[in-house]
């Protein structure tokens, strides 16, 4: 009995140790899995993030655009009521 306690002890000691390997290789794989994981997440929603500061541009630049044309129409047309109020003006 004492030789097959012997013979089984060392054979539990390597077991436990590969045993011990391999759940700190899991550990470590998990955790870098983990991190894969967050990192793509936070990439994507990062470049979601900037997608919509572009379509915001994208609209403002819009908006700036209409406000210009406004802005010449407008000139346009005063510049249009200046010369016939200067032509009233030189009849009278």
């Amino acid at each position: 009995m004492e030789k097959r306690l012997k013979i089984l002890s060392p054979i539990n000691q390597r077991t436990l140790n590969r045993v011990k390997g391999i759940s700190v290789n899991f550990i470590m794989f998990s955790f870098l899995l983990i991190a894969m994981i967050g990192f793509i997440i936070a990439t994507l929603n990062f470049g979601s993030k900037i997608q919509t500061l572009k379509n915001n541009v994208s609209a403002l630049n819009a908006r700036i655009s209409d406000y210009n044309t406004k802005i010449q129409t407008v000139s346009t047309e005063v510049e249009f009521f200046r010369q016939a109020l200067l032509v009233v003006m030189e009849e009278d």
